[in-house]
């Protein structure tokens, strides 16, 4: 085989992998860019909750759990204890420590990197709702 046909054997394998690169991110780029929806956190475990009176805290319960050591956020109602996912977050726990004891839906949804992983991490960590 001759230099000419492996440059252009070279060029076409580039090619193919970079219009399956373009096909991957074009067709995902709803799931990496949109974020989440509010509504899928109501679907998941917090329904069961709402038949729990003992997994149902007030605000004055919920800011009290404020800091790195203890810390719980509200998300769309939902409480949340994420005091051992705070090390965990791909983001760092310097994007939660702020939200500890508060709600932090607006930080939270506003966040396009929160997809369906973000929905099953904080499955994981609802302990309620909120009051």
């Amino acid at each position: 085989m001759n230099i000419a046909n492996e440059i252009k054997i070279g060029g076409i394998i580039a090619a193919v992998f970079i219009a399956i690169i373009i096909f991957v991110f074009v067709n995902n780029k709803s799931i990496l860019f949109t974020g989440i929806d509010k509504t899928k956190l109501t679907e998941s475990k917090s329904a069961a909750i709402n038949d729990n009176v003992s997994n149902f805290f007030t605000f004055s319960e919920i800011k009290i759990h404020n800091n790195k050591d203890d810390c719980w956020i509200v998300i769309n109602n939902n409480v949340y204890n994420v005091t051992s996912y705070l090390s965990l977050h791909p983001g760092g726990s310097t994007t939660i420590i702020p939200f500890c004891g508060n709600n932090a839906s607006d930080a939270f949804f506003s966040e396009r990197k929160h997809g369906a992983r973000a929905l099953s991490d904080l499955d994981s960590l609802l302990i309620g709702k909120q009051k």
